[in-house]
């Protein structure tokens, strides 16, 4: 039964142009499951079709191109490699992904970055990872994991303030999730504190600049590092950031109590003014004052906002 299933996954699922019957040599017998080669091919993998190559302690994970159009497709192989060292003492497993990134499609980075961003606190996936910024992805490396990831499977992006207001979330929604193991993300949540300042300069020219973001960015950019890596994004992901009213929409002293969202919301009309004229109590009022709750650390209102 075990030969039988993965006969038929591979049949449908392997994206062969024109797929005929192969006589595979697949056998088992409850847990046993044997690939045996001999003379035939077990399948076959196009290396056109491969998007990702990652790395674990005796594995190596391959993922594949979506196809949108398709109602099932295979999304990653994961291969055990035996830990012992070759003949140089190089890493079996590093030099597998090695020779399989050298045929596949995956993204190259070509040329310097556009600016790096170093040591950022990133909540999920958890740790701190330099990110380069490059024209067409970003590079998320960290100590253990590194995440290529284009800017067309960049959703959304959200500039949200922390409830003690001294912090600020940048999140960026991604869809396909980036993939760690088992784990999958969907959000990239980076976690800035307010007083961290940063000076930056691009890796261009000021005319190329100009040309290529239309006054979106500068050559030379300074202020609050949530500030900066936002306006980065916001201009070669070309996606407008939700939450997000200028530098001065947020408050840095815990004496000013002014929300830039709170703000936009009463704007809106869809939470009434304190002190609009009406002396009526709240069991005289007809609606309450809608409050604000909190999603973890994310208050409610703000997501839900378009």
């Amino acid at each position: 039964k075990i030969s039988v299933f993965i006969l038929y996954k591979l049949y449908f699922l392997l994206p062969y142009t024109n797929p005929t019957p192969l006589n595979l040599p697949l056998t088992g017998n409850w847990s046993l499951l044997s690939f045996d080669v001999s003379d035939s091919p077990v399948f076959e993998i196009p290396l056109s079709g491969v998007s990702q190559c990652a790395t674990g302690k005796n594995e190596v994970t391959v993922e594949f191109h979506q196809n949108d159009d398709a109602e099932v497709s295979l999304m990653e192989v994961r291969f055990y490699v035996p830990p012992n060292t070759g003949d140089d003492g190089s890493d079996p497993v590093e030099a597998f992904a090695q020779n399989v990134l050298s045929k596949a499609d995956v993204i190259q980075a070509t040329g310097d970055a556009v600016c790096v961003f170093k040591e950022l606190q990133c909540l999920t996936p958890r740790g701190r990872y330099d990110i380069r910024i490059y024209p067409t992805f970003l590079h998320l490396h960290g100590k253990t994991f590194d995440y290529k990831i284009p800017y067309t499977t960049v959703l959304r992006l959200f500039l949200l303030p922390h409830k003690d207001q001294r912090q600020m979330f940048f999140v960026i929604s991604l869809d396909p999730p980036i993939k760690q193991g088992q784990t999958r993300y969907h959000f990239l949540i980076l976690l800035f504190s307010k007083d961290e300042e940063l000076s930056l300069a691009l890796n261009m020219s000021e005319d190329e600049v100009e040309k290529r973001y239309e006054g979106k960015l500068s050559k030379n950019m300074s202020g609050p590092l949530y500030e900066i890596v936002s306006r980065v994004m916001k201009a070669l992901v070309n996606r407008k950031i939700t939450g997000m009213k200028g530098a001065d929409g947020y408050s840095d002293s815990d004496e000013d109590q002014h929300d830039a969202y709170l703000e936009r919301m009463k704007e809106e009309g869809k939470i009434r003014e304190e002190g609009d004229g009406s002396d009526e109590s709240e069991g005289d009022s007809g609606t309450d004052t809608p409050q604000t709750k909190y999603i973890g650390r994310f208050p409610l209102y703000l997501i839900e906002k378009n």
